[in-house]
């Protein structure tokens, strides 16, 4: 076998190392990346593209980071000359493609706009495989921009709160909504930002608990904490105090490693900064408008038992194949929830029916479930995470790039291991230290031997076969 083959093919790297096709495979991958956080409903409603709109181009209905990840997944087929399947299995993709095509087929025969469930689900999928293959230098790379985008968010937020000013305009579709006082963060949308400082803060939370808080993670989690008050977004905040409650006084399996001392320690560093937290935004004025957020919700609790209602209020024949728009939208009048459903599951009923709503859960099942592939039990509160906040809004009932999101925040802020320990054990013990843990997400091994191990791996194996025969 040549030198820096794999089992799933020649790697990015080895192959043609300065092919410019290489070059732009690498840029076109981390352009899809970024793009579907960068490129929001409201910037592309300033740029003039009538992406959430009624009515025009039908490519306008797709989102770039879409389109570029269909780019980046030819680029890598032409520089590999096949797909490679390194942190993600052949037969989790195509079952993947499978149940999208279906759902996409079934909504063309009926006549009905596909845009929607292509953006929000086959975008994920597509960055499912392109950051599950992602040369380990780009992936180290990810890792830190993927972090300082959720720092700039969050900045973002809270300057907008201080100054009064907002980088981009609240839309809802193709309306501009004004009069919300709530900041926007570099997403345009109060509930979406939430959702990128509520995550962070779970992040930087659990992985600094089980393997050591970095110096400035303080810092940053007070940062996000802040941020999510200026953002307003309830749910995400009752989510991350939920889930940060149950990890730090509930999750005695996760927190067993840890000395008893630093485990009360943890417990009071939580209350602490929960009362710290309340102090620092009555002082600053945000504690007002939380408070606001929940004793004048602006009709966003009447918008969730009208999606209830509507559920139950559904013809026989759209509960199996979903409402045509014209009727979902006299529904969502009739039900004065003009805006949207805001629950996802729901929504997936309305929008879809009842066959392809199965179709997506199980797609929404294997992504995660792919995401979570090779890491800790700890790990998992993300995703808990974002389940909880996708039940109680639009979510993935609409056009969305939440899930897509996930996917990254997932395979690149996964708990990583501290090598540190290992090497002091070895050195108390004399042995000598295994190599370095590699980062979640990244090629298991470097790309240059990833080759030469597989074939010596193939090699042991035939003679462990040879004497046990």
């Amino acid at each position: 076998m040549m030198r820096g083959a794999t089992a799933a093919g020649p790697t990015l790297r080895t192959l043609r190392p300065r092919s410019p096709i290489s070059g732009l495979y690498r840029f076109t991958l981390m352009a899809a990346v970024f793009s579907a956080f960068l490129f929001s409903p409201a910037l592309l409603y300033v740029l003039g593209i009538n992406y959430a709109g009624q009515g025009g181009n039908p490519l306008e209905k797709i989102h770039v980071a879409t389109v570029l990840g269909l780019v980046a997944l030819g680029l890598s087929v032409l520089v590999t000359g096949k797909m490679r399947f390194i942190g993600l299995s052949p037969r989790t993709f195509f079952s993947l493609i499978a149940l999208i095509a279906f759902a996409t087929v079934q909504l063309l025969i009926l006549g009905r706009p596909a845009s929607g469930l292509l953006v929000t689900f086959l975008t994920p999928i597509l960055l499912l495989y392109l950051v599950t293959t992602i040369p380990a230098d780009l992936f180290r790379f990810l890792r830190c921009a993927i972090m300082v985008l959720l720092i700039a968010n969050s900045f973002t937020g809270l300057a907008e709160f201080v100054f009064g000013i907002k980088l981009l305009p609240h839309v809802a579709g193709a309306i501009e909504i004004r009069g919300d006082g709530r900041a926007l963060g570099l997403v345009g949308h109060p509930l979406t930002a939430a959702f990128l400082a509520g995550i962070a803060l779970v992040h930087l939370v659990v992985s600094g608990a089980m393997a050591g808080f970095r110096r400035m993670a303080l810092p940053e989690i007070a940062l996000h904490a802040l941020a999510l008050l200026a953002f307003g977004g309830r749910l995400a905040l009752l989510a991350t105090l939920s889930i940060l409650i149950v990890f730090v006084l509930c999750d005695r399996a996760a927190l067993s490693r840890l000395p008893a001392r630093q485990r009360v320690l943890m417990r009071a560093t939580l209350v602490l900064g929960v009362v710290a937290g309340v102090l620092a935004a009555s002082a600053s004025g945000l504690a007002d408008q939380v408070l606001t957020r929940f004793a004048e919700d602006g009709g966003s609790t009447a918008t969730r038992w009208a999606a209830l209602k509507l559920a139950f209020h559904l013809p026989p024949d759209a509960l199996f194949f979903g409402l045509a728009p014209g009727p979902r939208a006299d529904m969502l009048v009739a039900f004065d929830t003009p805006y949207g459903i805001e629950i996802t599951w729901i929504g997936w009923l309305v929008d879809y029916g009842l066959f392809i709503a199965l179709a997506l859960l199980a797609v929404l099942v294997l992504i995660l479930r792919a995401c979570l592939r090779g890491g800790t039990r700890v790990h998992a509160y993300m995703p808990a995470y974002f389940l909880i906040c996708i039940s109680g809004a639009q979510g993935l009932g609409a056009k969305s790039l939440l899930l897509a999101w996930m996917v990254v925040l997932l395979l690149t802020l996964r708990p990583q291991p501290d090598h540190r320990s290992a090497l002091r054990s070895a050195a108390m013990s004399g042995s000598r230290p295994g190599p370095a843990p590699r980062a979640q997400g990244a090629p298991a091994i470097a790309p240059h031997r990833q080759g030469a191990t597989a074939h010596g791996q193939a090699l042991r194996h035939r003679r462990a076969e040879r004497r046990g025969h």
